[in-house]
């Protein structure tokens, strides 16, 4: 029996929650029966391929569709050719620029399109314009998979049918967090005395993440307790906004923006506390690593965030937007130890139970198999 090919079509700006997503649910459906394939855009002013790089070390068939413009007919035709050559079963789709590609790319090939949606983060008004076009687009899709109940909401609002749609938790491979670090080195390269305590979070540097919130909270906290370091791993258009107003507060020695971290399990491992200051979420693969790395956490009860972290059970809620109220939670984590640990256990039993990427990937399956099943399609 011939495996099912299943296309992860993705324009990609690094590294970031929905690569992260691609990741694991590849890694984990690669089997006898399944071929993941990985497409990527190369946009000629962004060209972000780690995607790429991610499917080459896994040894996981993957693939470039050049793309010098917003339409171009040449990328459509690329991909369309690319699905017939292949024999592609499914292509899946994460983000508006694919799932525009996609459905034009396959009209009258009668191939399934799942689309899966991430939060759209409307920054400005051609993104809004372009959110706009994408929930008209998703109405041509076979199935749209949302990652949170706010995601959902968003569709149905746009007048998709609900039958269309599913929710499936982001789920993570927590193996990946087993390993023991020399943590004393590690720290040392970030310039961090081994006595410090460190408080971090990881992901796209965008006004949504709230990060200016976590500065606001830092500056009184490293006041309060000098000798404490945040550290904000990864990439974005806020950097030197942040790095200029850490150094307005005069916290820029203990107020670390490394860029991107590849190795994310080896930068938890050195955190004493992770928080998720964002505005607006899905449920963030980053949370769930932090919970697998068994760190304890404070985050913003916003998006699905709550149904990993139950407030005083697995971590500590905060309501978006409220500086004194995460400062307060980071101190009350800092000062309580025992309560720490008791978060930290919750919460690893709780990705074991809920936020698998086995458990993301059969629930993917199961899916696939619905339109598998489906004598018109196939």
């Amino acid at each position: 029996m011939s495996k099912k090919k299943i296309l992860q079509l993705r324009s990609s700006i690094g590294f970031f929650g929905a690569e992260n997503v691609i990741a694991e649910l590849v890694t984990e459906l690669a089997s006898p029966e399944y071929q993941p394939i990985i497409g990527v855009f190369r946009n000629p002013k962004n060209p972000h391929l780690e995607l790429i790089d991610f499917a080459r070390k896994k040894n996981i068939e993957s693939a470039i569709f050049d793309c010098q413009r917003e339409f171009d007919l040449k990328t459509m035709l690329s991909i369309k050719n690319f699905i017939k050559k292949n024999n592609i079963d499914i292509v899946q789709t994460h983000g508006y620029k694919s799932n525009f590609y996609a459905l034009f790319a396959t009209l009258f090939d009668n191939i399934p399109l799942i689309a899966t949606c991430h939060p759209w983060i409307k920054t400005s008004r051609r993104v809004k314009i372009y959110a706009k076009i994408d929930k008209f687009l998703l109405k041509k899709f076979d199935r749209i998979v949302a990652i949170s109940e706010e995601v959902k909401q968003e569709i149905i609002n746009a007048g998709i049918s609900v039958d269309k749609i599913s929710i499936i938790d982001n789920g993570i491979n927590v193996g990946r967090f087993e390993k023991q670090f020399d943590i004393e080195k590690l720290r040392k390269q970030f310039g961090i005395p081994v006595y410090s305590k460190v408080i971090g979070t990881v992901g796209r540097l965008s006004s949504e993440k709230g990060h200016y919130i976590l500065l606001e909270a830092a500056e009184k906290i490293i006041k309060k307790y000098p000798s404490t370091f945040f550290i904000i791993a990864g990439d974005g258009k806020l950097k030197d906004r942040l790095k200029s107003r850490a150094k307005q507060f005069k916290i820029e020695q203990n107020f670390l923006l490394p860029g991107l971290i590849n190795d994310i399990p080896e930068l938890l491992s050195i955190l004493d506390i992770f928080v998720l200051p964002s505005l607006k979420e899905g449920l963030p693969m980053a949370l769930l690593e932090a919970m697998a790395a068994r760190k304890p956490i404070v985050a913003t009860n916003v998006g699905n965030i709550p149904l990993a972290i139950v407030h005083n059970e697995t971590g500590l809620l905060v309501e978006p937007g409220d500086t004194p109220a995460l400062e307060n939670a980071i101190i009350e984590l800092l000062n309580n130890k025992n309560k720490a640990n008791k978060l930290v256990q919750n919460g690893y039993v709780a990705i074991f139970n809920k936020f698998t990427s086995k458990i993301m990937t059969r629930k993917y399956i199961e899916l696939y198999e619905t339109l598998f099943s489906n004598s018109n399609k196939i």
